[in-house]
């Protein structure tokens, strides 16, 4: 079976070369029959080959053709090298803009390329909006952002290494990395233009690769969720612990954490990952509290456990791929006092447990913001070195496999 399965591959393989040399086709042709009849692309959260349905979708299909868009889309506009900021990234900037109104409805879709200040590669964004019928303002029901430029795929269990890059290379991508031990990849599939992904995708659902892959899904970006800044909410008082009813609330809406003190205060055997922004590891209520990795020698420059990292005696950076896993943000450090601040010591705030191992793995930027690719390979690594827990204050994007397997992967942790 293992060497009917390897011929297979081969055979394909062999097929493209030979086509490709003797001017049959080019791999574009590889893009089913449904991009020169413009039918719609699949949005975000339908590119799940189970679910895709692509006459969902109100936006048409460019046709790669000479890199040329096919501009006889009813209804569409499209702006290209637009220095307009885009809101979640106020230092970024959008290259290319495409959107389409149902005159009927008033609805609208947009699909953006931009450069955000937090990812070295483009962001492709695909949003639905509504116009306020009052107004005339149009206000974002639903915003989707994903590398521009990249895809995760997973392979079938029998396709072995030669035969990945030789699939990979027949569609005109390259490998950038794996994700940690998951059997996912990261595939750089070209150039980043505003339908490089939903081509790209098409490409390897479409019949040839089909027999080699589990799936594939585009690199979503993640966002931290959103704190508050009201000094009611952030002056300390901690009422979600212990409510009186103080600052007009209602009494005893809270967690019982008194309560629960009087049994236990301590949980130190627990490690408790804190997958998000980093965690501030000198932090005065949380210093004490940080994880310390047993098979680590702190600031030996050497990978003692070999996992990957040199000294990661608190946790790992993964967006720089290094074991700094410093918050720059503070949501991180924010989510870490709530769980596992120092108690009892007459500073700052206590924590749920006043005593708890916290892991810090940065895969959110200053901004806010990272790739679903750093979450698998965040989610990986907690795993790996035995957390017990993960608190996962972010979201965003559309379904994915690819977390859904790391997740599935990690068991208790979530």
């Amino acid at each position: 079976m293992r060497n009917k399965y390897k011929w297979g591959i081969l055979l394909f393989l062999s097929l493209a070369v030979i086509s490709m040399r003797v001017g049959v086709f080019d791999l574009s042709d590889l893009v089913s029959s449904q991009s020169d009849s413009q039918e719609p692309i699949s949005r975000a959260d339908e590119l799940d080959p189970r679910t895709i349905d692509p006459d969902s979708s109100p936006l048409q299909n460019p046709s790669p053709r000479n890199g040329q868009l096919n501009r006889s889309i009813s209804g569409l506009a499209e702006t290209r090298g637009s220095t307009r900021q885009f809101g979640i990234w106020p230092e970024s900037r959008i290259i290319e803009e495409r959107r389409r109104v149902d005159s009927t409805t008033g609805r609208i879709w947009k699909e953006m390329l931009i450069q955000a200040p937090d990812f070295s590669f483009p962001i492709r964004v695909e949003q639905e909006l509504r116009q306020d019928p009052q107004t005339g303002e149009e206000v974002i029901e639903r915003s989707i952002e994903m590398a521009a430029d990249r895809l995760l795929v997973r392979f079938k269990g029998e396709v072995d290494e030669v035969e990945r890059t030789g699939l990979i290379a027949a569609m005109g991508g390259r490998e950038i990395r794996q994700l940690g031990t998951q059997p996912v990849f990261e595939v750089h599939v070209g150039e980043a233009q505003i339908d490089s992904v939903p081509l790209a995708t098409r490409r390897f659902q479409s019949g040839g690769y089909l027999p080699f892959i589990d799936y594939v899904e585009p690199d979503y970006i993640l966002h931290a969720q959103v704190i508050p800044n009201d000094p009611k909410y952030s002056d300390e008082t901690l009422w979600g612990m212990h409510n009186t009813g103080q600052n007009d609330g209602l009494n005893d809406a809270d967690i019982d954490a008194p309560e629960g003190w009087d049994i236990r205060t301590s949980s130190d055997q627990v490690v408790v990952a804190v997958i998000d922004t980093g965690v501030s590891h000198t932090h005065e209520d949380l210093s004490a509290n940080m994880w310390r990795n047993p098979g680590e020698i702190a600031d030996n420059g050497i990978d003692d456990d070999g996992n990957g990292y040199i000294d990661d005696v608190h946790g790992v950076d993964v967006i720089n791929n290094d074991s700094d896993p410093m918050d720059d943000h503070g949501h991180g450090t924010h989510c870490a006092g709530t769980i596992g601040g120092v108690g009892n010591n007459g500073i700052g705030v206590a924590g749920v447990a006043w005593e708890t191992k916290i892991m810090g793995v940065k895969f959110l930027s200053a901004y806010g913001s990272g790739s679903l690719a750093d979450a698998v390979v965040s989610v990986d690594y907690v795993a790996q070195m035995g957390a017990d827990l993960s608190s996962n204050s972010w979201g965003g994007g559309g379904y994915s496999q690819a977390l859904r397997d790391a997740i599935e992967s990690a068991g208790s942790l979530f």
